[in-house]
């Protein structure tokens, strides 16, 4: 490791930006598999950045997304994840797509740089775990490179400005950068919201979200781990890493209500907490979230990974109807008497989509960057943990442009210490 000393303000930021405007009301329909090539991109070559099983899961979606596609560098801070990666990806029937030789794997706190700054690379997947995510995309897009971003983008609202200025600085030099936000490729969400947004239900009054998921996954610590080592390994269960699940998985349905409603909210206020996660989790395993959204409908949210009936679907309401969201399932838009305006059932594969559609973009010369929408959303989820958290009404202009929150470690090495984890209390836990 030859930079064991990683902080995410090595990375300057040139002012605070203003919070992201309001998220886009269109989708960008899928491009077309991707056909004869005419520029340089004939051959598109990408390196993975975090190997766990999204990782995998992403650079399989990838190298079957088009033609001409190689992963030609990987890299994780552990190695023997980077190999069972590989080893996984040539299981697969990609073994002719992977062109990976012993000196383009990479570990270590820096093999994030290694994979982007590896000569070959055109795009960079990146699956590492959230809390890291604003610090490679800003030497993602300082580096010049083409980029997919797993959901979410950031945990905290330090992570969203720097995420804001990635975003920026992307656009300025023509980079393309595509978001892991699937059911804005999944047909019936494109279509069920589009009739929505043309006035199928009418005014919005208020929706309902629901992430209900059953447990999530729990990495004991293994003998001589550091702090750093054990936290990396069972990430999803340090805020910092994983921003609790309402951060890092029910962002999905965040993400689509504020589709719905052309943008973020104005406000969060709700509560929640821990009852069955492991002793030195300091996640909370239900949340619930109440959202305030300038055009003055509302939005009822509640997660939980807990033993129990699981669930994940959105519900919306406006003055003539309501529509029913079912991930990888169906959508239904009725009046409020019972009559059927749409039915659309999800068809496709959304998780190769997006790599299609990036890919094809650069074959075309077109710039493809949904940064902002990805950011906002994440800060929606980050403003309800906020919330959940401390007990107050937490804003989502004063978390854009004013929380000092900063939960990436300020100084830190493999090997190294880390504060041990606490769970958070309202009126204990405090906004900064």
């Amino acid at each position: 490791m030859n930079d064991s000393s990683l902080s995410r303000r090595d990375f300057a930021r040139t002012g605070l930006a203003t919070a992201a405007g309001a998220l886009a009301a269109s989708w960008v329909p899928a491009a077309a598999r991707a056909g004869a090539p005419s520029s340089r991109y004939a051959e598109i070559r990408v390196g993975l950045i975090g190997c766990g099983g999204r990782g995998t899961g992403a650079a399989a979606n990838a190298l079957r997304a088009a033609e001409g596609i190689k992963l030609v560098a990987i890299g994780d801070v552990f190695r023997k994840k980077a190999m069972s990666s590989l080893e996984a990806l040539r299981a697969d029937g990609l073994a002719e797509l992977v062109d990976c030789p012993e000196d383009s794997i990479y570990d270590g706190l820096d093999a994030y740089k290694k994979v982007i700054e590896h000569p070959q690379v055109d795009v960079v997947l990146h699956a590492a775990p959230p809390g890291m995510r604003p610090l490679h995309l800003a030497a993602n897009v300082a580096a010049g490179k083409h980029a997919f971003i797993e959901k979410p983008c950031c945990v905290d609202p330090v992570g969203y400005r720097s995420v804001q200025e990635s975003a920026k600085l992307a656009r300025e030099k023509g980079l393309s950068i595509v978001t892991g936000t699937i059911f804005r490729r999944s047909n019936n969400y494109v279509d069920g919201i589009r009739a929505i947004h043309e006035g199928a239900l009418g005014d919005l009054l208020f929706a309902q979200a629901r992430y209900c998921s059953g447990g999530i996954w729990y990495r004991d610590r293994e003998a001589g781990q550091s702090d750093v080592e054990y936290q990396m390994n069972n990430w999803y269960h340090f805020t910092w890493l994983s921003g609790d699940q309402i951060v890092e998985q029910a962002v999905h349905n965040i993400d689509c209500i504020n589709w719905v409603m052309g943008g973020a909210p104005k406000r969060a206020y709700g509560s929640g907490g821990q009852r069955v996660r492991p002793a030195d989790s300091e996640i909370y395993d239900h949340t619930a979230i109440d959202y305030e959204y300038p055009n003055g409908a509302t939005c009822s949210f509640f997660c939980n990974q807990q033993p129990g009936k699981g669930m994940v679907w959105n519900r919306i309401v406006g003055t003539k109807g309501e529509a029913w969201i079912h991930p990888f399932g169906k959508t239904t838009l009725t009046t409020h008497g019972g009559e059927t305006i749409l039915q659309s059932k999800y068809k496709g594969d959304a998780y190769v989509q997006e790599h299609t559609d990036l890919f094809a973009a650069l074959r075309a010369g077109k710039q493809l960057l949904e940064l902002d929408e990805l950011n906002d959303s994440t800060l929606t989820a980050v403003i309800g943990r906020l919330a959940a958290y401390t007990g107050e009404e937490v804003s989502f202009e004063w978390a854009a442009k004013e929380s000092k929150l900063d939960t990436y470690p300020q100084q830190m090495e493999l090997k190294g210490a880390l504060p041990a984890p606490t769970v958070a209390v309202p009126g204990r836990t405090k906004l900064v």
